[in-house]
């Protein structure tokens, strides 16, 4: 689904913070993490995978405001260390603008200024993201923030997640301390135009041009999203919904020959069955999450003809039925009331 999209290994050591904030063992998932080196790319598939399986070892409400809150500038790489050296926020957000694929290239951010209000949005042309990772972005933004000036204060005015709430979600605007919207058409927060000017104390002229050289050198090796992809991926979802999806149908949709259709994919090292499974997964996830959705529905969005047929693909996936996973998200939401 997400062909060519990454993020930065060091971001595996912001969730082995959380683990030892938290005190889970989980030693098969530190293994994993700890092995991950800090310049490398890895595949956000991976990185969402973390987040559910810390998912079930934590039952916290928010778990990507939890997690994005051990956040440390070198977990950022060099782009932290360049926020780093700025002389105010608002040319620290320049920067983290500019060279965000230096950390994961999923989506790119736009800035707008809305009276005294500053959004960034993160457009969705190359996919969606999960709710834990959107958390988690937007948590990290501000302990980095927060970090970079000295002001523990500073927060969202206002914070927009896509996709369904999740259980009890009034819980969030007491969590974030602000205002939380969901099914958002992209994900999207804002901050008081007032923060741009704040002055960052590490200010550093000299050692500021000499990162941002270094930086535009690097973002020029990384790798950019597959369009081929990211057009695929925008096919297939409606046409899964249509129950009508089938590598001929898409493949003239395109453009495409069916034989270029499967070389296309086999150039990237990918089958068709694989992505459609992928996609599928992702889906059958933000369904289930989504309690207005009736289990025997799910399957029906997904194009299965029958439950039986959607709950062994699931399990296949993920390890266990779409009812325990429903019954384990359900429980993290109502230990929040506890």
């Amino acid at each position: 689904m997400t062909s060519g999209v990454y993020i930065l290994g060091s971001l595996a050591k912001m969730v082995l913070s959380y683990l030892d904030k938290e005190r889970i063992a989980a030693p098969k998932l530190r293994a994993e993490l700890a092995k991950r080196g800090p310049f490398e790319l890895v595949p956000i598939e991976d990185w969402w995978r973390w987040h559910d399986r810390v998912q079930e070892e934590s039952f916290q409400p928010a778990l990507g405001l939890h997690i994005g809150r051990c956040v440390q500038l070198h977990h950022l790489g060099l782009l932290g260390y360049l926020m780093g050296t700025c002389q105010t926020c608002g040319l620290a957000l320049e920067a983290f603008q500019k060279f965000q694929p230096l950390i994961h290239n999923l989506n790119p951010s736009l800035v707008n200024i809305r009276g005294n209000y500053i959004c960034i949005t993160w457009d969705d042309r190359y996919g969606t993201s999960t709710l834990i990772s959107n958390e988690v972005l937007a948590s990290s933004f501000l302990t980095n923030l927060r970090t970079l000036t000295g002001l523990p204060d500073i927060n969202f005015h206002k914070l927009s997640f896509p996709g369904p709430p999740p259980k009890h979600y009034e819980i969030y605007r007491t969590l974030w301390g602000c205002a939380v919207d969901f099914d958002a058409p992209s994900m999207s927060f804002e901050l008081s135009v007032a923060y741009l000017l704040l002055p960052i104390p590490s200010y550093d002229e000299n050692l500021k041009l000499i990162l941002e050289k270094q930086a535009e050198s690097l973002i020029e090796q990384h790798p950019r999203p597959d369009p081929f992809i990211s057009e695929l991926h925008e096919l297939i979802i409606p046409a899964i919904k249509r129950g009508e999806v089938s590598a001929d149908r898409l493949a003239g949709e395109i453009g495409m020959s069916l034989r270029s259709f499967y070389r296309a994919l086999d150039k990237r090292g990918i089958t068709f069955r694989d992505l459609l499974r992928t996609i599928r997964y992702q889906l059958a996830k933000q369904h289930l999450n989504n309690r207005r959705i009736e289990l025997v529905d799910v399957a029906s969005l997904l194009g299965y003809s029958d439950q039986s047929a959607f709950t062994r693909a699931f399990k296949s996936w993920h390890g266990a039925t779409p009812r325990q996973y429903r019954l384990n998200s359900q429980g993290v939401s109502e230990q929040a009331n506890i």
